[in-house]
């Protein structure tokens, strides 16, 4: 039997606040993933061209998302980093072509400040960094700019998290992880309603340690920040015989996400679009107690 909710609508329904408003959250919402990268390993080098990536993001928001999170650098595991000129050169004009194009806000998927604030110059409103604001010059340009924060946990970095990573409590220690760097970023002038934290699925885990972590979300969820969780086309759901090939891995990938959605999570990052917002318009029906309803 799945767990109840922990948390329940009210008069008063939490929020997670960026540059430009706020996100309500009263349902699961999704994070549209947008990769204009040539090596992501889910779909690498698809939107590497600006046309077609201006188009995705059209397609994105048009499908229900309720966040655009748009991407220049892979943090596959084993990829390197790239320069932040490139990995601006490449989600400049993306940004260009989509942020009067739609409604919703989008998020810009970077751990380097200069690429963060030219961004946010651009028109994103949120920042998702992989690497939990290890870098103070992010959390002073998030206080400064009013921005989202999404804290992200990871051991070690893209090139070398998934060389046999170690842990003694792996669900205690990203909760303290995320603990922590929500309080550095407050410190550094971030307002509360501005954080959100992800443990980081995948990033520096083994299948057993990403299993953990999902089993007790609810310990994250008790720190009282939003949630994201980002599970589309992870290797693990290719361990649990959920499809060898990124195509074959959509029904694991919302069978995943709803179970996170049933721990607590707030919001879904995914490439699915379309089928991870329908999925969760059923687990919200199902779960939760709504207003409405």
């Amino acid at each position: 039997m799945l767990p109840a909710m922990p948390r329940i609508v009210s008069k008063s329904p939490r929020v997670w606040r960026h540059r430009s408003g706020e996100i309500v959250l009263d349902r699961t919402h999704v994070m549209g993933v947008l990769n204009v990268t040539p090596d992501s390993f889910s779909d690498g080098g698809r939107y590497l061209a600006p046309e077609a990536a201006i188009q995705r993001g059209l397609e994105i928001a048009e499908q229900g998302a309720s966040i655009l999170d748009v991407g220049g650098e892979s943090t596959r595991p084993g990829s390197a980093s790239v320069s932040a000129e490139e990995e601006w050169r490449r989600i400049d004009p993306v940004l260009r072509g989509v942020v009067r194009k739609i409604d919703i806000p989008i998020s810009i998927d970077t751990r380097k400040p200069d690429v963060a604030d030219r961004a946010l110059e651009r028109g994103a409103t949120i920042i998702n960094d992989v690497t939990g604001l290890s870098d103070p010059r992010m959390a002073r340009l998030a206080s400064k700019a009013h921005a989202g924060v999404v804290v992200m946990h990871m051991q070690g970095d893209p090139a070398t998290m998934q060389q046999a990573p170690r842990y003694t409590n792996v669900a205690e220690e990203v909760r303290d992880f995320l603990a922590a760097r929500a309080k550095a970023g407050m410190a550094a002038g971030i307002e509360r309603e501005a954080i959100a934290v992800d443990p980081g699925i995948g990033f520096g885990k083994t299948v057993d340690q990403n299993l953990d972590l999902l089993r007790n979300l609810d310990g994250i969820v008790s720190l009282g920040h939003p949630v994201v969780v980002g599970v589309s086309r992870k290797s693990f759901i290719a361990h649990l015989g959920g499809g060898e090939r990124m195509e074959d891995r959509l029904a694991g990938s919302l069978a995943a996400a709803t179970l996170a959605a049933a721990r607590g999570a707030d919001l879904i990052r995914a490439h699915d679009v379309v089928e991870t917002v329908r999925a969760m318009r059923v687990a919200d029906g199902v779960l939760r107690r709504r207003a409405n309803l």
